[in-house]
């Protein structure tokens, strides 16, 4: 009931304000601010576009984007609570996933066509069958790693102690093959596609056919208990870096380019369009992802990496993606 001192006039204001929050949540109460963890790399490159042209700024949403240098401290910032929203491969979602602190909401690539198996252009190295005995360089640990041991090479018939892993860090693979320190390594764009550009490289396979090699949009499970809606309408500028990623190549390749310059990389224009054209962007949540995702956890569980697998009815969540779509 109104007050008796209160006017026809004042009441009047109460209602109308009361139906304007109604209308427009975001008039009556500040913008809730989700922190965005990202890579700058070309499997993240939908994270990167829709950072870059402020897609979610001209949503009218409120963000704070963080870099990181692997999904691996995207996972680790997500678990502390600094992070509410992250790209990251499958292994970091997976051990992040099994201690139900992440949820995932779609695929921002696969690119699994952009990891290379690389030997020098003059080596005696032609098949795959061939690095029997050699020393192959790799980051031991990362996703990259294990599919190499896991997948591609038992796919050609080798097995562990057919060869050598040499650990060496994603950015020191080239230099090493160039000087003789290994045979062979596993090289990730645009690093592999300019060795190839330079000729300082020769490719004997990619990772496509034998790894689907997810890049997943995550987002820590507390937060979206909290503020589902606020995902969904987050889903939509994301949406909409996907279709600028399909629909306008050259813009997209300069937004990847300058991300490289930022790091200290000068890249010729068609390296960078290369690394776009094997990346693959299907942001649903298909069967085929699901599968994947079981076949990892089981291993990572048989490798002891983590102690159970997910409740995969409680860690994916596709049906934010299709209401984002409408």
């Amino acid at each position: 009931m109104l007050s008796k001192k209160m006017n026809r006039r004042d009441a009047l204001g109460v209602i109308g304000g009361a139906s304007l929050g109604l209308l427009c949540p975001q008039a009556s109460q500040a913008a809730q601010l989700i922190r965005i963890g990202y890579q700058g790399t070309l499997a993240s490159a939908i994270d990167v576009i829709a950072i870059e042209e402020k897609l979610y700024e001209k949503a009218n949403l409120k963000i704070a984007a963080h870099k990181f240098d692997a999904g691996r401290g995207v996972r680790d910032a997500m678990i502390a609570g600094a992070v509410d929203v992250g790209g990251m491969a499958v292994v970091p979602f997976i051990v992040g996933a099994a201690q139900r602190e992440m949820v995932a909401i779609a695929v921002s690539s696969f690119f699994g066509g952009t990891i290379l198996v690389q030997v020098k252009p003059g080596s005696a190295i032609k098949r795959m069958e061939d690095l029997r005995g050699k020393k192959i360089g790799t980051a031991v640990g990362s996703l990259v790693h294990s599919v190499f041991v896991e997948r591609v090479s038992t796919a050609f018939g080798l097995k562990k102690g057919d060869y050598e892993i040499v650990n060496i860090g994603f950015g020191n693979l080239i230099p090493a093959l160039t000087a003789g320190t290994v045979d062979a390594v596993t090289a990730l764009d645009p690093h592999a596609g300019l060795a190839e550009y330079e000729k300082l490289a020769r490719t004997l396979v990619s990772y496509e056919k034998f790894d689907l090699s997810p890049n997943l949009l995550v987002v820590r499970a507390a937060f979206l208990q909290e503020n589902e809606i606020e995902i969904v309408n987050a889903l939509k500028p994301w949406l909409d870096a996907v279709k600028m990623f399909h629909n306008d190549k050259g813009r997209v390749a300069g937004i990847i380019n300058r991300e490289y310059e930022r790091q200290g990389y000068k890249l010729p224009d068609p390296v960078i369009r290369q690394g776009l054209a094997r990346l693959r962007v299907e942001p649903e949540i298909t069967n085929e992802v699901r599968k994947y995702l079981f076949e990892m956890a089981d291993l990572l569980k048989g490798n002891k990496q983590i102690s159970s697998v997910p409740d995969w009815s409680q860690v994916l969540r596709p049906d934010l993606l299709r209401k984002a779509q409408g």
